[in-house]
């Protein structure tokens, strides 16, 4: 099973979400689980949710971050890789057209 993850924001977040994850399992063919969570950081979140799910592997989508914005909101996916047991894969770019087709 497929999540899609956010942080709990406005009601005009959300509905964009929706479609987002409708896109994601169309695309994939898996079911897709958008959720709320509720941690200090993007990072905490993800691990406590691994942790809850007793996950092996978490897939991360890399992010297209400047410097300057990982200086002041941190690294994620290291700052995952580096509190979790779990495998951590990041994917900078994935072309589900192809995969559909193959």
């Amino acid at each position: 099973m497929s999540h899609c993850y956010y942080r709990r924001r406005s009601k005009a977040y959300r509905d964009r979400l929706m479609p987002l994850a409708e896109q994601l399992q169309e695309r994939l063919q898996v079911p897709v689980t958008p959720m709320s969570l509720m941690r200090s950081t993007v990072a905490d979140s993800i691990v406590q949710l691994a942790e809850t799910h007793e996950t092996q592997v978490i897939l991360l989508g890399a992010s297209r971050e400047n410097l300057l914005s990982q200086v002041l909101h941190g690294n994620i996916p290291l700052e995952i890789a580096q509190t979790t047991d779990c495998t951590v894969i990041l994917v900078r770019h994935a072309d589900f057209g192809e995969v559909a087709d193959a």
